[in-house]
């Protein structure tokens, strides 16, 4: 039991939002084919990135909490992680515009954006030889440029910093777990080694660009 710790932790994420999709005062449910397409096109994204960090030396996953089985150098956990994930996240979105103020979005700010897609690709350059650390950041800078275009004015959106914000502070508790146990080690020459509740700093980098993308391909076939 104690090598599919990674997977039913993912499970555990799923199954609450999973059930209350059905509620008829947000009906996430009709939303599923949006859902579905984000989550496969930026899942499908990230699986690569993962597998190819896994490769670079960036981390490696801990058998004795995610077992031996390794589909792309993944465990079958980190799979499901990009499936269930996405998916509380985007329940959290439609549960946040139903129950809180939605302010006005202004797509004249969309030059704020832009100047954070330049910040953070520049940043992404200078860490150029920290591996995760440039990736993480580089991830940032591609969901701030592709926002300009897809959402532009998203920054003066309190409904997506309430997604943003309740999403990293779930990530806290879930990404805390899965570093405390440890389900994975990361490699100290890939990543700055700042840490909070001893998760990587690189991570909640990771863990915003991944719930900004999916949200944007959500947003265009919601």
């Amino acid at each position: 039991m104690k090598q599919h710790t990674y997977t039913l932790i993912a499970l555990g994420i799923f199954f609450g939002p999973f059930l209350l999709s059905f509620h008829p005062l947000v009906f996430f449910i009709q939303y599923l084919p949006a859902v579905v397409i984000s989550v496969l096109v930026v899942g499908g994204l990230y699986i690569v990135w993962d597998s190819l960090a896994v490769r670079w030396g960036h981390w490696r996953f801990n058998p004795t909490y995610v077992g031996e089985v390794r589909w792309l150098g993944l465990p079958p956990g980190e799979w499901l992680f990009f499936l269930v994930v996405p998916y509380a996240c985007l329940f959290v979105y439609e549960v946040s515009r139903v129950l809180f103020v939605v302010t006005s979005v202004h797509p004249s700010f969309w030059w704020i954006q832009g100047i954070l897609a330049l910040g953070f690709g520049v940043l992404a350059w200078v860490w150029r030889r920290q591996g995760y650390t440039s990736l993480a950041l580089g991830s940032v800078g591609l969901f701030w440029f592709l926002s300009v275009f897809l959402a532009p004015g998203i920054v003066s959106s309190s409904t997506f910093w309430f997604f943003i914000g309740f999403s990293m502070f779930a990530f806290v508790i879930v990404d805390g777990l899965y570093v405390n146990l440890p389900t994975i080690f990361y490699n100290e020459k890939a990543i700055w080694g700042i840490k909070i509740f001893n998760i990587p700093l690189e991570d909640f980098l990771y863990n915003f660009s991944l719930l900004g993308l999916v949200l944007l391909v959500y947003l265009q076939f919601r």
